[in-house]
């Protein structure tokens, strides 16, 4: 009888999985508290989601540039120094959030926590594609990749709690502050990586060669996988980062009752990643990138303009499983894409500056709503969806591919 494949792992390589899934998941929970918290701020400083939308793409400007810069800097002074760096500062400048006065502030405040919270998942992602072998190289990037889910679901639940703790159901008044402060937590996981993460055996081996190398390498498919991260992240962005605002202004939920459903969905995203993860070392990385972006690009118009009430709470998970599960793809499939010398510049650069490009979806959808409503904005990720099920088809198939 065989032994299941994950007993061969060492400690090690269970360390590096810890870590980054839970710099991912923090990472989320840094980021999603503004999607939590977007209603009460407009009503606190009478903004409109244009505003709002704004800030949001202002975040994923931050994003782009973080993961280029730290994702350079990985390559030069290590991969678990840089995600120490990240952690640190996207925790410090989330709590600073709590203390803005206004749009400007707070807009100033997000590009800076974005900034960290770029080049957290570029290090993060090419640490455990380095580390870990090419048969599970899927199966973990899934398992790190829900971290995301998770973390989105402990903003909707640390709400939830505010909400219900303050006596504010709608977290007005100020007490929305408290939901930033939180997000200082997170820095406490750097004393966990100091000590148990060990660094990339190939970033110490390519540091020794001190090879260089040339742009035409790597140029093309630095095209391609920020390409196809742009329309993804449109599409993810479009639909997540309104989500809390939709189901309380276009469905009538209050704070709670939207945390409560965020909090379903995300269970759906869980198991997404996860099983999309297995499926992607199963089936290949490009069939199962085409087979969830063919499902989102008709279930998110579904969802967003036709599903009558009393199915949304069936189809929040269903929309959490499909519309989060992709992202599992694409630790392994760049990591494959790329040689280690530059891997965590031309991963971080193609990743973040697709999310850079993606500060349009949340913009778009914000001034499309003024004029459409919401749920007309949010399906506008149906085209995205569908547009990067056509750029993948054009790409390599990389399953199983060993790093160099």
């Amino acid at each position: 009888m065989s032994r299941p494949w994950y007993a061969e792992i060492t400690p090690e390589l269970w360390h590096v999985l810890i870590a980054t899934f839970l710099g991912w998941m923090l990472d989320a929970f840094d980021a999603m508290i503004y999607a939590m918290t977007i209603k009460p701020i407009m009503t606190d400083w009478n903004l409109d989601t244009a505003v709002m939308g704004a800030i949001t793409a202002i975040f994923m400007l931050g994003t782009g540039i973080g993961g280029v810069t730290w994702g350079f800097l990985a390559d030069k002074i290590g991969r678990t120094r840089v995600l120490m760096i990240t952690i640190l500062w996207y925790s410090a400048f989330t709590g600073l959030c709590g203390l803005s006065q206004g749009p400007w502030h707070l807009a100033l405040f997000r590009f800076l926590t974005g900034f960290g919270i770029g080049g957290e998942w570029a290090t993060g992602a090419v640490l455990l594609a380095e580390t870990w072998p090419p048969e599970h190289r899927g199966k973990v990037a899934g398992i790190m990749q829900s971290g995301w889910p998770v973390g989105y679901m402990c903003a909707a639940a640390v709400t939830w709690a505010l909400a219900s703790y303050l006596g504010s159901p709608n977290l007005t008044n100020g007490a929305w502050r408290y939901a930033y402060f939180m997000g200082i937590l997170p820095a406490l996981l750097t004393a966990y990586i100091r000590k148990a993460v060990p660094e990339s055996k190939l970033w110490l081996e390519g540091k020794v060669k001190r090879e260089k190398v040339e742009l035409s390498e790597v140029l093309r498919m630095v095209v391609f996988a920020t390409i196809l991260v742009i329309l993804c992240q449109y599409a993810y962005w479009a639909v997540f980062s309104w989500l809390p605002t939709y189901l309380s202004k276009e469905r009538g939920l209050g704070v709670i009752k939207s945390s409560i459903y965020i909090i379903a969905v995300e269970i759906g995203g869980i198991t997404g990643h996860i099983l999309y993860g297995f499926m992607a070392d199963k089936i290949g990385r490009k069939p199962s990138f085409i087979l969830f972006f063919i499902v989102n690009s008709l279930l998110v118009p579904y969802f967003a303009m036709y599903a009558p009430e009393n199915l949304l709470f069936i189809l929040g998970p269903v929309l959490g499983f499909f519309g989060h599960g992709f992202f599992s793809g694409f630790p392994a499939y760049l990591a494959e894409l790329f040689p280690t010398k530059v891997r965590g510049a031309a991963q971080g650069f193609a990743y973040n500056f697709g999310r850079t490009g993606a500060m349009l979806g949340p913009y778009i959808v914000g001034v499309l709503a003024l004029t459409y409503g919401l749920g007309a904005a949010i399906s506008t990720a149906s085209i995205a969806f569908i547009m990067a099920a056509i750029v993948v088809s054009l790409g390599p198939e990389t399953k199983g591919k060993a790093l160099d």
